[in-house]
């Protein structure tokens, strides 16, 4: 396959999902403190992603975490091993955990992830690109989706 843009996305799950995420880049806000009601921090931002792409998964915290309602409780949540990276199972929409952050992929292509995530650092939104090779030197998990984007009738692997 060839190289895509991180905007450049397959059909994968709810286009709706990423087309919200994409369109919250950049945006920025005070990341904890007294204002962190100004903007959405990692979980907050995974979730308006996935409410306003039409999935309600309700109010959830990062997850990997003793707390109920997380969002590595609402697909498959697995150990991100090199076997997984090289199969077909992880999909545009699925999400990247480690302890106390989540993230959603937006694209993919042979050799990269483009993740959009809420970072602190970065004091907003963005989308990173996480080499495949190198990517669990970042994420330890990954919570495939399948389950929960099923019944869009849109589930594929397919670029466009």
């Amino acid at each position: 396959g060839g190289r895509y843009s991180p905007y450049s996305y397959p059909n994968t799950y709810s286009n709706k999902i990423v087309d919200k995420a994409s369109n919250y880049l950049g945006t920025k806000y005070t990341y904890g403190g007294k204002d962190a009601s100004t903007g959405l921090d990692c979980s907050g931002f995974v979730t308006w992603s996935l409410l306003n792409g039409g999935f309600d998964v309700g109010d959830r915290g990062a997850g990997e975490s003793p707390s109920d309602g997380q969002l590595t409780d609402l697909g498959e949540f697995r150990l991100l091993t090199n076997e997984l990276i090289n199969s077909v199972n992880i999909k545009v929409g699925d999400l990247f955990n480690f302890w106390g952050h989540i993230a959603i992929l937006i694209g993919q292509d042979d050799d990269n992830y483009y993740i959009a995530e809420s970072l602190n650092n970065y004091k907003g939104v963005v989308v990173k690109t996480y080499s495949k090779k190198k990517v669990k030197n970042t994420f330890k998990y990954v919570v495939l989706m399948d389950d929960v984007y099923n019944g869009d009738g849109n589930l594929t692997n397919l670029w466009y």
